[in-house]
C-alpha cells in the first residue's frame, strides 16, 4: 500500500503538468507568455519549455520553509534550497525564464499584462484563491486562460473561491472544471 502511496504521489503531479501542456498545445499558442504562481522548484516549467513556444515564463514562489502543524518541516523543505534548485533548473532556458521569489499578488504589478496562461499552485485558502483570480485574471490576453488543480477534490475551500469568481464574471469567461482542474478561459 506504501507503495502505491509513493507512486502515486510521483506520477500524479507529471500527470498533470502533461495534461495541462497538452491542453494548451491545443490552442495553438505563439510566442507565449506564461506565469505559475507556487512554482516550488520549477518542474511544471521544464516541461511546459521543452513543449510548448514559450517566449517568457515567470516562475513565481514564496520559497517560505514548509512547517506541518507539528512544527517539523514538511517535503518540500528548506525554502532558500528549494529557490537555489528552481534557479539552477531554468538557468538552461536563459532569458526566457525568470525565477521570482515574491508573493503571488504583490507580484503582479511587474509582470506585464496580455498573459496566455496563469496557472495557480499557492495555498489554496478561500480568500488566497479568490485574490489571485482576481489580480490575474485581466492580465490575461482575450482567449488566455488561467487554471489550478484543487477544484471539487477536498479542498471546499479553493472550489468555493473559483465558483464565486466565475459567478461574478459570467459574462467575460468560459468554464471547464474536471478531474480536479479548473480552466477559466478569457473570452472578453
Amino acid at each position: 500500500m506504501r507503495i502505491l502511496y509513493q507512486l502515486r504521489r510521483k506520477l500524479l503531479p507529471r500527470y498533470r503538468t502533461l495534461r495541462v501542456t497538452n491542453m494548451l498545445k491545443k490552442q495553438k499558442f505563439k510566442d507565449m507568455v506564461v506565469v505559475e504562481l507556487g512554482s516550488n522548484t520549477c518542474k511544471n516549467a521544464v516541461t511546459w519549455m521543452y513543449n510548448l513556444p514559450i517566449k517568457k515564463a515567470y516562475l513565481v514562489d514564496l520559497f517560505n520553509n514548509y512547517i506541518t502543524f507539528e512544527g517539523k518541516m514538511d517535503n518540500y523543505g528548506d525554502g532558500n534550497i528549494r529557490f537555489a534548485k528552481a534557479v539552477k533548473r531554468m538557468k538552461k532556458f536563459g532569458d526566457k525564464a525568470k525565477v521570482i521569489k515574491a508573493d503571488a499578488i504583490k507580484v503582479a504589478e511587474s509582470i506585464p499584462d496580455n498573459l496566455d496562461y496563469v496557472r495557480i499552485d499557492i495555498n489554496p485558502t478561500y480568500d488566497l484563491t479568490l485574490k489571485a483570480l482576481e489580480t490575474w485574471f485581466p492580465k490575461l490576453k482575450i482567449g488566455g486562460y488561467i487554471s489550478g488543480h484543487g477544484f471539487r477534490s477536498t479542498n471546499i475551500e479553493e472550489t468555493r473561491a473559483v465558483l464565486n469568481f466565475i459567478d461574478n464574471h459570467q459574462d467575460s469567461l468560459s468554464f471547464s472544471g474536471r478531474c480536479n482542474e479548473y480552466w477559466i478561459k478569457k473570452e472578453k
